[in-house]
């Protein structure tokens, strides 16, 4: 009767550390995904210990992440066609003052501009593509200023 005994109790203690365990697991996976341990204060320079350390945070597959964009230099606020026409009438303008253009400013770059451009980045010694890159655009803008005239005395 002994062993039966001691093999009954044995099962039963075996069988209440099972459900022991197992409720511990359903009471850890019942917590809130998003619960956080709690955060402590450190002083600038403070040492920070493992367990202040930030912790891991995992970002949804379908959060969509964005990553600024540096807008461009531009002439104005208008429309991408009016604002290259515009860029394009100030190049042949400088150009003109210039004296490397001749034709009529009417915002078309076409093969009399890109000349005046290529003679334009020769002349400052630029490499001669016929774009106006930012370096060209830097040596070319001094064209537009124009001196004041003297004041009118009466």
């Amino acid at each position: 009767m002994d062993f039966r005994k001691s093999v009954a109790l044995s099962v039963v203690i075996i069988a209440l550390i099972v459900l022991g365990t197992s409720c511990a697991k359903k009471q850890q996976a019942t917590l809130p995904e998003d619960t956080l341990p709690p955060i402590e204060l450190v002083q600038p320079g403070q040492a920070v210990s493992q367990s202040q350390a930030a912790p891991q945070v995992q970002i949804p597959k379908d959060v969509i992440t964005v990553t600024p964009v540096q807008p461009q230099e531009s002439f104005s606020t208008v429309s991408e066609e009016e604002n290259t026409v515009e860029r394009s009438k100030r190049i042949q303008t400088a150009l003109k003052n210039a004296n490397l253009y001749t034709g009529e400013i009417d915002g078309k770059i076409g093969p009399m501009s890109k000349k005046a451009i290529t003679d334009f980045q020769r002349s400052k010694g630029l490499v001669a593509d016929g774009k106006v890159g930012p370096k060209t655009w830097s040596e070319l803008e001094k064209f537009l200023v124009t001196p004041e005239a003297p004041a009118k005395t009466d």
